[in-house]
C-alpha cells in the first residue's frame, strides 16, 4: 500500500507482514532517501524488544532541520519485571529517555565515580545521559517500556555504528583516569 501527500515529501510503504516504513524524500521527482521507520523488532538486554522506530542520517535531518545531525528514537518494549537493561557507556551518543509504561530505576555513573539513581515513572523524561557515563536500567513493573532519542545512528549488522562498551571497559578508563589524577 502506498500514501503520498500532494507535495511529494513523504511516502508509507507497508509489507505484507504489516510492517510500516516510511520512506524520507523530495519533491514528486526525487529519489527516495533512507528509511526512517522500520518494523522488525530486535532482542534487548533487558529482555524487552526493541523497535527503531526513527532513524535520520546527517543528509535527511539537515533537509528537515538544517543542521548535519543523525537522530535516531527507539522503543523498548515488553521489558519485565527486573529485566535489566543498557549496562553500558557510549563514546559519542547522548541519549534522553522517556518511559512509556512503567517505571524504571536508572543508575547513573561518570568517570571520577560519581554516582546518582533516579527512579523514572510513567510519562516521565531523563534529560540526557552524556557519554562517558555508565547507565543501567531496571524494570520496576511487568511489561514496562521506554522510548530513548539518540544522537548516533546504529545498525544491528554493523559493528562500525555500534557506539556501546561494557562495564568492564568503563572500569579500565575510570581506572586511567585515576592514575592520572594520581588517585589509587
Amino acid at each position: 500500500m502506498l500514501h503520498s501527500n500532494h507535495a511529494g515529501s513523504v511516502t508509507m510503504l507497508k509489507s505484507k507482514q504489516g510492517n510500516r516504513r516510511c520512506i524520507c524524500r523530495g519533491p514528486a521527482k526525487a529519489n527516495p532517501g533512507k528509511v526512517l521507520l522500520r518494523g522488525e523488532a530486535l532482542p534487548s538486554k533487558s529482555g524487552g524488544k526493541l523497535h527503531v522506530m526513527i532513524q535520520l542520517d546527517p543528509k535527511s535531518f539537515k533537509r528537515f532541520f538544517g543542521r548535519n545531525q543523525t537522530l535516531r528514537i527507539y522503543r523498548v518494549s515488553e521489558i519485565p519485571k527486573g529485566g535489566t537493561g543498557a549496562r553500558e557507556f557510549h563514546k559519542l551518543r547522548y541519549e534522553i529517555i522517556a518511559i512509556e509504561r512503567g517505571a524504571f530505576r536508572l543508575r547513573l555513573e561518570d568517570l571520577a565515580g560519581n554516582k546518582q539513581t533516579v527512579l523514572l515513572k510513567e510519562g516521565m523524561t531523563y534529560g540526557a545521559i552524556l557519554p562517558h557515563v555508565l547507565h543501567t536500567y531496571v524494570a520496576l513493573s511487568d511489561r514496562a517500556a521506554l522510548l530513548v532519542v539518540a544522537n548516533t545512528p546504529y545498525d544491528h549488522k554493523r559493528p562500525t555504528t555500534h557506539d556501546s562498551y561494557p562495564e568492564s571497559e568503563f572500569r579500565h578508563l575510570q581506572s586511567v583516569q585515576g592514575r592520572r589524577k594520581g588517585v589509587s
